[in-house]
């Protein structure tokens, strides 16, 4: 049963939100002040704080902002009059879940009430997850679903010997999933050994991988111990394991098998105890087809598959991946840290990035490195629309130098018009809450584009 704090000055106001939340099987707790309602907070476990933006001496939003310092997570829904709306979008700004415009019908708040406390539900799970996955994640960023499925695939194999297949294109960080799975083995303080199968020929890379008896090939003068028993009891990444020549494939697929091999020029045996990871951009089961991979290498390496997604795919990671990068490129200059402007982060999240993770960062060092102290230079990429990066990026065919409103303005506008005015699905569309849509609605004198307010 979910508590909801109920904040109004006006007591019959209270009695009648109370009364309906109980039938509903909700616990109510009403008051009639808002510091007597920071008092509650303090003392009890709230799992909403519903409250009134307008009330003598210490207003709502002086109760959100206090509220947050107890509970940050603590979902804050707003009851306002028409009047006040700019209040209410400035409470969204410091923290508020949502708001609602009295009068409001009972159904309406309930509805209301129930997205609020799903997303806090949300939020404590993917807390809880993240946490119980933030010794699997290493130095890989990101909360999106993809990506907390992905560490928790790393948390599934992370005490397994199970080779490990990672795919992605170039620039996502497959490297990083190595890390990640060698970091959180059992085995972490032995050796995580790579090798980068696109870099050597095919005789050079039968050496590395197995080793070589001294006066096994001409300028063999002596015993080379090679990846494999450098990996011993530890973890084996081979990189761009699509490159490897068929001869080499062979013998890669004999060690998978028996977990032994002979170094080149050598008889005797030697057994090997490690994990195998191999990486690569390409399609390995296309490769196959094209007679280009052995089909019994594939499925031996395939055995569990990572597959990492490009950036275009998780730009909801964007944020915390530029806080990141900007944080370390400042400190790594030396200079005092200048955010990110609205105009770039518009740029950035309209734009596929087909170098991924690898160019993003690569764009912020840039600017960080030619910042001028007052602002970041040089930080726009190029938009492209060879991809669709987000559920409104096909609708906007603007550019940067319009101002954020009027970005904002035909944002909206060409939701309306491709939902024929259903402010349901344009708010989808745009990811607004329906009220949050009305208020842009009103701001921007777009009534006549959309169904009854």
């Amino acid at each position: 049963m979910s508590n909801i704090l109920v904040v109004d000055d006006k007591s019959d106001m209270c009695d009648v939100i109370e009364q309906y939340l109980t039938d509903q099987g909700y616990q109510v707790t009403i008051s009639t002040s808002g510091a007597q309602a920071l008092e509650i907070l303090k003392k009890n476990h709230i799992d909403l704080l519903l409250t009134d933006l307008k009330m003598p001496s210490f207003t709502g939003l002086d109760l959100l902002k206090a509220s947050k310092e107890i509970d940050p997570e603590l979902n804050v829904l707003i009851m306002t009059a028409y009047g006040t709306i700019d209040d209410a979008v400035q409470s969204m700004r410091l923290g508020a879940s949502d708001f609602i415009i009295k009068p409001f019908s009972m159904d309406e708040l309930h509805l209301k009430i129930q997205n609020s406390l799903q997303v806090r539900t949300l939020k404590i799970e993917n807390r809880r997850l993240k946490d119980e996955l933030s010794h699997y994640q290493g130095k890989m960023i990101g909360n999106s679903p993809i990506m907390l499925q992905i560490y928790e695939n790393i948390r599934k194999l992370s005490s397994t010997k199970t080779t490990v297949l990672v795919t992605g294109e170039s620039g996502t960080g497959k490297e990083l999933v190595v890390q990640a799975l060698h970091e959180s083995s059992p085995w972490k303080t032995n050796p995580l050994i790579r090798v980068h199968c696109a870099a050597l020929a095919p005789s050079l890379l039968e050496s590395e991988l197995f080793g070589h008896e001294k006066g096994a090939f001409t300028g063999a003068n002596y015993s080379k111990i090679g990846r494999f028993e450098l990996a011993q009891n530890g973890t084996l990444f081979l990189d761009e394991i699509s490159e490897i020549s068929p001869e080499i494939q062979v013998k890669l697929l004999r060690v998978l098998q028996e977990k032994e091999f002979e170094r080149v020029g050598g008889s005797r045996l030697i057994k090997i105890d490690l994990r195998v990871v191999a990486a690569t951009n390409k399609d390995l089961k296309l490769q196959v087809e094209k007679g280009l991979f052995r089909e019994d290498l594939f499925y031996r390496l395939n055995v569990a598959q990572i597959n990492l997604p490009p950036l275009r795919e998780r730009l909801e990671d964007l944020p915390l991946l530029i806080d990141h990068f900007l944080e370390k490129f400042f400190r790594e200059t030396s200079k005092s840290r200048i955010p990110l402007n609205p105009q770039s982060l518009l740029a950035f999240q309209n734009y596929s990035w087909p170098g991924n993770i690898r160019e993003l960062q690569n764009t912020l060092e840039r600017a960080v490195v030619f910042s001028d102290g007052t602002s970041l230079l040089n930080i726009s990429p190029e938009p492209t629309s060879t991809t669709p990066t987000t559920s409104t990026s096909t609708l906007w065919k603007g550019t940067l130098t319009q101002t954020l409103e009027e970005i904002e303005k035909s944002f909206i506008l060409q939701a309306l018009q491709k939902n024929n005015g259903n402010q349901s699905r344009a708010a989808k569309d745009l990811g607004f809450s329906r009220s949050a849509l009305q208020y842009k609605i009103l701001k921007y004198h777009l009534e006549n584009y959309c169904h009854e307010l």
